[in-house]
């Protein structure tokens, strides 16, 4: 598994063991596993020639590599830069003589916040705190680039990514958080049930 950083690392790390289905995520090692930063304003070649080296590290002990990044503020919607990132991947690793190496890109619409928020009803209820409006949080920004992480501070009363964003994210109640927004239903994300599904879950 490759992801943006030490957050998403020490919270992916924990699903193993915790979440019916989920298989064992090779995420041990930083220096294969965290990009340390991608930012909203790295291009879908930048990202693919990061990724590329991690994943030709990874490649030889693992089925395939899961690649976990944030839109942030891109205009490109999730999947369609997804999917660019994923061409860019592959062109990288062809120029690097590597072929055949099973790529899953996923990304976090509009960052890892958003799929705290997703069952962020839930959360409350366990923290004990009074739950924000029922809404969809999945790909809003509203003119902040941390709208997630400061929409989090501010109904918890304390968010500090490094610390708190794993533990939040081993309370989401994935069955409830990974249900694509619809009508009647406002909350889940999208994005998270395609982690979830490029896990195996």
């Amino acid at each position: 598994m490759i992801v943006e950083g030490k957050t998403e690392l020490e919270a992916f790390r924990r699903l193993y063991g915790r979440v019916p289905g989920c298989p064992f995520l090779d995420v041990a090692s930083r220096s294969r596993s965290d990009l340390g930063g991608v930012g909203g304003g790295s291009s879908p070649e930048a990202i693919g020639e990061k990724v590329a080296r991690r994943a030709v590290m990874l490649a030889p002990d693992n089925d395939k590599v899961v690649v976990c990044i944030d839109r942030e503020g891109r205009a490109t919607g999730a999947g369609e830069f997804a999917a660019s990132v994923v061409r860019a991947i592959q062109c990288a690793l062809a120029s690097l003589g590597e072929l055949g190496i099973p790529i899953d890109v996923v990304v976090a619409d509009r960052a890892f916040e958003a799929w705290i928020l997703a069952d962020i009803q839930g959360i409350c209820r366990l923290k004990r705190v009074p739950p924000p409006r029922n809404r969809c949080y999945e790909g809003h920004q509203e003119g902040e680039f941390d709208f997630g992480a400061k929409l989090l501070k501010r109904i918890l009363g304390r968010y500090d990514k490094a610390i708190d964003g794993p533990d939040l994210f081993a309370l989401i109640d994935f069955g409830r958080a990974r249900l694509t927004p619809a009508r009647g239903r406002a909350w889940g994300s999208a994005s998270l049930d395609g982690f979830l599904v490029a896990l195996g879950i």
